[in-house]
């Protein structure tokens, strides 16, 4: 499938570049309330900044709840690898679920926490731009 954006093609056909990478969606359950790194994207490329927006999803193993955060990061790598912003917003700010986003080394990391002895099921993906020299 091709995707066009005002008569521009996006991708999906003839192997034309996106102007932006695809954060493939992952899912993870967790059983406590430890932290998760659901998504790691690398931001190693050098100088660089970098935007990420995505979306995390929350579901209790039996679906009496479901939540969800968008998420904007920023991150600049001029030789070391910074997050500089961050937003995130819930659909529920009650939430008993939380993420965090970090970096670690040269990666972005968006972190989900559940509660302990709760399955939660977790589903995330997104988009990184890069942009720079």
């Amino acid at each position: 499938m091709t995707i066009y954006v005002n008569g521009q093609e996006l991708g999906g056909g003839g192997g034309s570049a996106l102007p932006y990478t695809v954060v493939e969606p992952v899912e993870h359950t967790t059983t406590t309330a430890s932290t998760y790194h659901l998504l790691t994207i690398s931001c190693s490329t050098s100088p660089r900044a970098y935007t990420f927006r995505g979306t995390v999803s929350a579901a209790k193993s039996d679906y009496s709840n479901a939540y969800s955060w968008d998420v904007i990061a920023n991150v600049s790598n001029n030789g070391s690898v910074t997050l500089r912003n961050v937003l995130i917003t819930p659909t529920d700010p009650a939430s008993p679920y939380a993420l965090d986003v970090h970096v670690s080394g040269a990666n972005l990391r968006v972190g989900v926490i559940g509660v302990a002895a709760t399955s939660v099921h977790w589903h995330g993906y997104g988009f990184l731009n890069q942009y720079g020299v």
